[in-house]
């Protein structure tokens, strides 16, 4: 452990390395530019990405109300699940997109798999990002979990019994967190009666899913992601912007999406693949410098580029303490 490292842990920083495989080319523009790109997941390979979400929920739903016996909370699970056929919902949904981009990274470090699938065949790198780091950055803004969840990082789930569990604890944290929130004082009938909150529950909980449910055919990915969620910053800041002692709140939204580059102007086309797909240079300019962010780099076991060279680029670019490395797969 570096003195840098002794020092963040002192001060009760955190350590979620996950890797991200690309191309040389692409390593260089993260480090020039100071940024990663959150591409659309409308055109991933998965021919079902982003549509298997609503059908687990709703499956998820039939099963959490045939399990209940309360028939109050039975009542209330019946109302979010029916949500989909509500007029409500139908009106939300017309100008809901519900459009998502993501950075992709997996756990394994010096994975063969991974550097033949997206490492450039071996000839590309690793690059280790601590993603705690952008929840660090929101703790600083003094930005709450509620007013941030159109940036967050997650697993991919690709197992449906797992997916369903996942969202069957998720509906029912969320309905205790009503009662906590009156201090046990509200009851689940009276849950009921509070304007809109089954479509509130409803929605949340599939705007969640979409992006972080995939087929089971994609499993051996082992897929950890980070999420954007396209406008849901602005749709937030404008909703504070109409209660008078949250304004504050509304314009510290405001100034963080523009710091990161995530407003919706800021959306831009490149030819990824073999098509055209939109994507967001996520900024990472605040939380740039020393090895916080980027501890490591490993060369593939087919990569060419000579350490030394790479070593005087990282630092020239303020990653003085990132340590570069070479694969140790031993690839005739």
């Amino acid at each position: 452990m570096t003195k840098e490292q002794e020092f963040r842990v002192k001060l009760g920083f955190e350590e979620e390395i996950v890797y991200h495989y690309c191309s040389l080319e692409a390593l260089y523009g993260i480090i020039s530019s100071r940024s990663i790109w959150l591409t659309s997941l409308d055109s991933t390979n998965d021919n079902k990405e982003l549509k298997i979400g609503q059908t687990i929920l709703d499956n998820a739903l039939k099963e959490l109300i045939v399990e209940e016996n309360d028939l109050q909370y039975k009542k209330l699970l019946e109302k979010i699940a029916n949500e989909p056929n509500e007029d409500e919902y139908k009106k939300y949904r017309k100008n809901k997109t519900y459009h998502y981009y993501g950075a992709s990274f997996v756990n394994n470090r010096d994975s063969l798999t991974h550097w033949e699938r997206y490492g450039n065949n071996g000839v590309g790198v690793c690059v280790a990002f601590n993603l705690w780091m952008i929840q660090n950055y929101f703790m600083c803004s003094c930005l709450p979990d509620i007013c941030r969840m159109w940036l967050w990082n997650s697993k991919v789930l690709y197992n449906e019994q797992q997916q369903k569990e996942y969202i069957k604890m998720d509906i029912q944290s969320k309905i205790n967190g009503f009662t906590e929130m009156y201090n046990d004082k509200v009851s689940l009938s009276e849950i009921l009666n509070i304007p809109n909150v089954c479509s509130v529950l409803y929605h949340t909980t599939l705007s969640q899913v979409k992006p972080r449910f995939k087929h089971l055919g994609f499993s051996d990915e082992s897929e950890y992601r980070l999420v954007f969620e396209e406008g849901q910053a602005e749709e937030t800041a404008k909703y504070l912007d109409s209660i008078d002692n949250l304004k504050r709140l509304s314009e510290k939204i405001k100034n963080v999406i523009n710091e990161l580059n995530l407003e919706m102007e800021k959306r831009k086309h490149a030819i990824i693949g073999k098509s055209i797909r939109s994507y967001y240079a996520l900024n990472l300019d605040p939380i740039w410098g020393g090895d916080a962010l980027i501890p490591e780099i490993i060369l593939g076991p087919r990569c060419y580029q000579n350490k030394r060279e790479l070593e005087l680029f990282i630092k020239k670019n303020h990653l003085f303490g990132t340590k570069v490395k070479t694969s140790k797969i031993p690839i005739r």
